[in-house]
């Protein structure tokens, strides 16, 4: 109640209900922003331009939340003059599903529980060829070593630590074990 002692005041406003079928406020809106665009009265946001190749960039400034304004992403270049032009094919390199460097290896502690075997596979299917699964008991059971079994078949490197992860001495074990097999693509961390 404090902000109210300022002399602040809210208003609540419905901007959807204008447009709701035969609203005549709506025509009166629509010619009010009409003629405040043409007479220089409502202005365009201030806006901060990327280039489409600055993805990362943009997000990193957005992040930030020290803008005021948009953040616009150009994705080619504005047409010129009033008339629309039909625009030419646009071919942009995209990764359209998380992909995994199959250089790289990946570890998933606690990798022989259901979830991890589970994500395992998940890795594999985009492109992970090199696995360090831990659990401190290894392979027990016969569904885990059939997993394992079949994705070595594959080709996939699969290695299972038995390596302590609640010491230090221990997780600094498993990471020379899987930088052993390559540099590190991720660290899955599903252990209880």
């Amino acid at each position: 109640m404090a902000l109210f002692l300022k002399n602040v005041a809210f208003h609540g406003i419905l901007l959807d209900a204008l447009f709701e079928e035969g609203n005549k406020e709506w025509e009166e809106v629509s010619q009010l922003l009409e003629e405040g665009i043409l007479g220089g009265v409502v202005q365009p946001l201030k806006t901060t331009v990327f280039q489409r190749d600055e993805v990362e960039q943009a997000f990193r400034y957005m992040a930030q939340g020290k803008h005021i304004g948009k953040i616009v992403l150009q994705i080619r270049s504005e047409e010129k003059g009033s008339a629309v032009q039909p625009t030419s094919c646009l071919v942009l390199p995209a990764i359209c599903r998380t992909y995994c460097l199959p250089s790289h290896s990946y570890i998933i502690t606690g990798g022989l529980g259901g979830f991890g075997l589970e994500l395992a596979q998940w890795l594999i299917e985009r492109g992970a060829c090199k696995l360090v699964l831990t659990s401190r008991s290894g392979i027990r059971k016969g569904y885990q070593a059939k997993q394992v079994h079949e994705w070595q078949k594959l080709g996939v490197n699969v290695l299972v630590s038995t390596s302590d992860i609640s010491t230090l001495k221990g997780t600094e074990k498993l990471i020379s074990e899987a930088c052993a097999l390559g540099p590190v693509g991720g660290v899955f961390h599903l252990a209880m």
